[in-house]
């Protein structure tokens, strides 16, 4: 894992939090873009006997999905500029190779699980 060091964990963190604000924006934008376009969803819903957090998770289930796309896609893209850029950072402050090799991948994998978690920690 990352060593509790400052030059080891800014551009990891940088990484996670830049991620995270990103993910939970496109998240809330979604759902409430959901909830004004489907609201009689939600009324019918009401009508059945659903509670209210109940009747509008069942509208903006989808849109909370809809939101990690972006970071699946930052994760695809990340071979080619994030984790080379990572690697020469860490690299040029530390200058140990082998620690210029873990951050940028745990970096990497903490992006992706943070995004999921934020998105899904509504259940």
């Amino acid at each position: 894992m990352v060593p509790l060091i400052g030059v080891a964990l800014v551009p990891v963190f940088g990484i996670v939090l830049g991620g995270t604000m990103t993910a939970a924006a496109l998240a809330v934008r979604r759902a409430l873009d959901a909830l004004s376009q489907r609201s009689g969803e939600v009324e019918a819903a009401l009508s059945l006997g659903l509670s209210e957090r109940d009747s509008r998770m069942e509208v903006i289930e989808r849109p909370l999905s809809d939101a990690l796309l972006p970071n699946l896609d930052q994760a695809r893209t990340a071979g080619l500029v994030t984790l080379p850029g990572a690697f020469v950072g860490v690299l040029l402050a530390t200058g140990s190779a082998a620690q210029a090799g873990r951050s940028p991948s745990d970096g990497l994998r903490l992006a992706s699980a943070r995004a999921s978690v934020r998105c899904r920690g509504h259940r």
